[in-house]
């Protein structure tokens, strides 16, 4: 095995690492309990720094709740505070100081759910991305069991100069769009144009892009379920 086939497949290992730990995470950080450091926006634009957290929206509701939960400190009461009252917000992911930043957009394309995650936003197209629980489909097995259908979490994910001028990203356009919106990173760019990644490893390559190539196991997941 020559230096590059190792590199690749040390590469493909932290991936799947990588990936695993993510699976885990997701549901506890997009989840009411999860409670971080940070601070929203309200619409006239002032800041309120305490403590937040959010609920990804149910699909299958008639009327899905759009709202932040805030706290000016861990021991205060929570207030629930309505979408159309916040512009934005952001809150602390990891130890790095890394923060996970949304906005309420007024896309219709978000009219159910208008929270979205502002994932890549250095460069003139910036990726967004949406957030849902949705029910899973039951399955049925040949020895006769079935695993019931539960809540999952959904994740559509959207490029364009800013929130009104979308287009969905998938695998089609993934290889073309990605080095563009990830221009500012050489390997990011390098994961894509050598196909060490695909669309259904956005997750890695974000992860990529935000820490300066695939960093070692040690290093925190994504979204780092952030306790308080």
């Amino acid at each position: 095995m020559n230096y590059f086939q190792f590199k690749i497949n040390m590469r493909c290992l932290s991936i799947f690492i990588i990936l695993l730990g993510c699976t885990k995470i997701a549901v506890a950080q997009f989840s009411i309990t999860n409670w971080a450091a940070g601070a929203y926006y309200d619409t006239k634009g002032i800041k309120h720094a305490g403590l937040l957290t959010w609920k990804a929206p149910d699909q299958d509701t008639e009327v899905p709740e759009s709202a932040i939960y805030f706290k000016a400190r861990a021991q205060s009461n929570e207030i629930k505070i309505p979408a159309i009252e916040v512009s934005r917000f952001v809150v602390e992911r990891d130890k790095f100081d890394d923060l996970d930043s949304f906005i309420v957009s007024k896309n219709l394309l978000f009219s159910r759910k208008p929270i979205i995650e502002v994932i890549v936003c250095r460069n003139a197209i910036k990726l967004y991305r949406s957030i849902v629980f949705v029910m899973s489909k039951a399955v049925r097995w040949s020895d006769g069991r079935i695993t019931p259908a539960y809540k999952v979490l959904q994740f559509d994910y959207y490029f364009g100069p800013d929130d009104e001028h979308l287009t969905q990203l998938d695998d089609r356009n993934f290889e073309q769009m990605m080095p563009i919106i990830m221009s500012d990173n050489v390997e990011a760019i390098t994961m894509v144009k050598n196909k060490e990644v695909d669309f259904k490893d956005i997750t890695t390559l974000i992860h990529a892009y935000k820490h300066n190539g695939l960093p070692p196991v040690s290093a925190p997941a994504p979204l780092k379920k952030t306790g308080q």
